[in-house]
């Protein structure tokens, strides 16, 4: 299928949430519908639309998509302005390793507000993993306690909310294979809740920490790890015979955080919220009482 940037020129339609919607779209009710979908944008200098579609695409799953060959009206005019200088281009995967057996990851963490670079995280762990030969079967966003938020000095929303907000993002990135467990809760760690995950999993199954490239900084991972550099921080060498592995968030998604994401609340930039979270949790913080963040 071929679409574009629908009513993003001359009909001034915001291009993020544009892009979004076909996201969510192509992310959930016609998720396997279309082998390939393309989209060309007229955008020479970058400036308009291109860029927008280009972060919301790469929220579905970063395997199936990459950047086409720049089409040109003409291919002798390099100073042709109506010429579409870029799409990007969904399709299959061209062949899977041999198999490992299934796999879960899980990330213990706040939260406080859940972010669109959380969703990408697991997106790149499982693409990571899946290279490996593994199949994830799904992946688990664990609430760390609000004691631990409180303690690191940030305020922090209840647990069923941000429970809640979890699942709005997830499923507003069309990444239905993540889903939240309050219950992380209860626990001081993902390895701690993969113990548990595993009574319950059949024989076989693996599951894997996810953590961010400044939390392996910290605490080396031993095994069973995917880590995700992020926002600066390094991954640290793969270990192939302990099931370390490494993978890195592309682009600004990188730079994503929780504590930007309640900043931009406060200030009402509901642009910037909404590039963080997107629209459907945007609206949810908005709505949200001022007292909902507690110290």
């Amino acid at each position: 299928m071929m679409t574009g940037a629908f009513g993003c020129g001359a009909f001034k339609n915001p291009p993020d949430q544009v892009a979004e919607i076909y996201v969510q779209l192509l992310g959930g009710e016609f998720r396997g519908a279309f082998k390939t979908v393309i989209f060309p944008i007229v955008d020479i200098k970058k400036s308009g639309n291109l860029l927008p579609f280009q972060r919301q695409l790469k929220l579905l799953d970063p395997r199936h998509c990459d950047p086409a060959r720049p089409l040109r009206n003409n291919e002798d005019n390099e100073d042709n302005e109506e010429r579409p200088s870029k799409a990007r281009r969904l399709s299959s995967p061209a062949s899977a390793p041999a198999p490992r057996g299934d796999a879960f990851i899980v990330n213990h963490g706040s939260f406080n507000p859940p972010h669109r670079g959380h969703v990408m995280m697991f997106e790149a762990a499982k693409q990571r993993l899946e290279q490996e030969g593994y199949r994830v079967t799904e992946g688990v966003m664990g609430l760390a306690s609000r004691k631990h938020i409180l303690h690191k000095g940030s305020p922090a929303l209840a647990d069923d909310v941000r429970a809640r907000c979890c699942s709005v993002i997830t499923s507003g990135c069309g990444a239905d294979w993540i889903r939240c467990d309050a219950k992380g809760v209860n626990f001081g760690s993902g390895r701690n809740m993969i113990k548990e995950y595993l009574k319950s999993k059949a024989a076989g199954t693996t599951g894997f920490n996810l953590i961010g490239g400044d939390v392996a900084a910290k605490w080396p991972p031993s095994d069973r790890t995917v880590v995700v550099e992020r926002g600066g921080s390094r991954a640290p060498k793969e270990n192939a015979g302990a099931r370390v592995y490494a993978a890195r968030l592309d682009g600004e998604f990188s730079s994503f955080s929780s504590t930007a994401a309640r900043k931009a609340r406060v200030e009402g930039d509901q642009s910037k919220l909404q590039t963080l979270v997107g629209q459907p949790l945007a609206e949810v913080l908005k709505g949200l009482p001022s007292s909902s963040f507690r110290r």
